[in-house]
Parts: C-alpha cells; structure tokens; sequence
C-alpha cells in the first residue's frame, strides 16, 4: 500500500479517475439524479488528497510521522485534508455566487450539502491514514 503513495504516477491516475467521474457525472446530472454520487465523491476526494500530501511527504521527505505515534500523524493528515476540503467548499461557494451565476447556493438545503461534503471530505482521509499508518506500522514492528 505505502508504495501507492511513493509514486506520482499512482497519485495522478488515482485523481484522473476521480475528476472523470465527477465530470462524466455532472454531464449526467448524477449529483442531482442520486443523492450518494456527490457523497462517494467527496470521500473519494479526500482519499486523494490525502495520497497526495503522502506523495509529497515521501517526495520531499518531510516527517509528519512521529515514529512511535499513531494519532499525531493521523490529526494531520486528516487536518490537512480537512483544509483542503474547506478550501474547496468556500471556491465552490465563489463560483457559485460571483462567477457562474447558477443559483446552487441559494437552493435548500445547501447547507446541509455542505457539511456532508466536509464529513466525507474528513472520512476518507481518516480512511486513507488509517490504512496507511497501520500497513506501516506492521512494517516498522
């Protein structure tokens, strides 16, 4: 599994697939035809990025992993997704709003879609460094 992260290529075809299925679904009208669509995409979102803040950590040999610690990496690797997500929902907002126009931000229940986001933003980045810490950990034992 940590070799997934160790590899640009595996980093770049894992965002392809999930920005193709988000395009392939707004042309489908998806997020509106199935509630779940945008959930699984945002979980999915946040598993990538959390790949890529492990790619970059392995890239540039940055330690964010206490060696004899398990929550102190997890607390920032799912912050840093965290971040990311909230960054996301608030360009969403400003396009939405001030850019295209479409009125999104005004339907019901819009804040709700928001919170979901951020949560599945959080779970799938808790996914991923939960996976990726404890295959390393049986690794390092």
């Amino acid at each position: 599994m940590s070799i997934f992260f160790k590899s640009l290529l595996s980093v770049f075809i894992f965002w392809a697939i999930v920005v193709s299925t988000w395009i392939i679904g707004l042309i489908y009208f998806l997020p509106f035809k199935y509630w779940w669509f945008d959930v699984v995409m945002h979980f999915l979102g946040g598993l990538w990025v959390l790949s890529l803040i492990l790619f970059l950590q392995n890239r540039f040999a940055i330690d964010l992993n206490a060696k004899n610690h398990f929550f102190a990496p997890l607390f920032v690797f799912v912050g840093l997704v965290v971040f990311a997500g909230v960054v996301w929902e608030f360009l969403e907002f400003m396009v939405d709003r001030h850019i295209l126009k479409t009125g999104f931000t005004f339907m019901r229940g819009v804040y709700e879609d928001t919170l979901i986001d951020l949560l599945m933003d959080i779970l799938g980045g808790a996914f991923g460094a939960v996976i990726y810490l404890l295959s390393n950990k049986n690794k390092n034992a």
